[in-house]
């Protein structure tokens, strides 16, 4: 019997044990049960509940991985918690996860690996929030308006990289990981770090891979975020204020 293919899993969390379940219900019948899952690295921030709701989801990550790593910061940070948890990765592959997402069909990881080259760096499972569609080529771009003197030349293409769902090669994240941060802070957003004019260097070496998207068999949608309901009914609204995400009462 040939093995299943093997990955590290990376996630971060909050205190929300009901998204949490739902997570890791859809991501290990559809993703985990399918390949060996070499280490399970979870970040699980103060946010969104209660110490009681926290022991619940380090419970519920327990139930499927109990030699899982948690992290438990006593205070919240994304950027912190993203840094955490890809610095103590060690594979050559990684999925990195989220506390708020569905994943509508079964992967096959074999494939999917298949996909990376020295080019391709991440393997994005694609969801509506990405208003990416097949006719917009495969790989994620984002566009930037180029200046000379003050004048507007148009837009250039760069290469866009993304905190959602996916597969992700093991060096390319620590790298992507020492890089952020340049000014101490831990609460910058590792993911607008990676776009143009904020931090310039991490933006010039993730603009050298691309990120592939990976579309579903019966819908172009392979993940749903069920986190935007959640924050609708908590009355939160995301807002970046210099580079750094934070949630407040709408």
């Amino acid at each position: 019997m040939a093995s299943k293919p093997t990955v590290e899993v990376t996630l971060i969390s909050g205190r929300r044990p009901a998204l949490l379940d739902a997570t890791l219900s859809s991501f290990h019948k559809n993703l985990f049960a399918h390949c060996t899952v070499s280490r399970f690295i979870a970040n699980i921030d103060p946010f969104g509940g209660s110490a009681q709701d926290q022991k619940s989801c380090v419970e519920l990550i327990r139930g499927y991985f109990p030699d899982a790593e948690i992290f438990e910061p006593l205070t919240p940070s994304f950027g912190g918690a993203v840094q955490r948890v890809w610095q103590a990765s060690t594979g050559p592959v990684l999925f990195h996860l989220e506390d708020d997402w569905l994943l509508l069909e079964p992967l096959d990881v074999e494939k999917c690996l298949g996909l990376f080259t020295e080019q391709v760096a991440v393997i994005k499972l694609v969801s509506k929030e990405h208003g990416w569609t097949p006719e917009d080529g495969p790989y994620l771009k984002g566009r930037v308006s180029r200046k000379w003197l003050g004048m507007r030349l148009g837009k250039r293409t760069f290469n866009k990289h993304g905190l959602s769902p996916g597969f992700f090669l093991g060096p390319f994240v620590r790298k992507w990981a020492s890089m952020i941060h340049p000014d101490s802070d831990p609460d910058l957003d590792p993911e607008k770090q990676a776009r143009p004019g904020v931090n310039q260097a991490l933006f010039e070496y993730v603009d050298q891979f691309t990120c592939k998207m990976l579309p579903g068999q019966r819908t172009v949608n392979l993940i749903e975020d069920i986190g935007r309901q959640w924050r609708d009914n908590q009355g939160l609204v995301k807002r970046v204020h210099d580079g750094k995400s934070t949630w407040e009462r709408g």
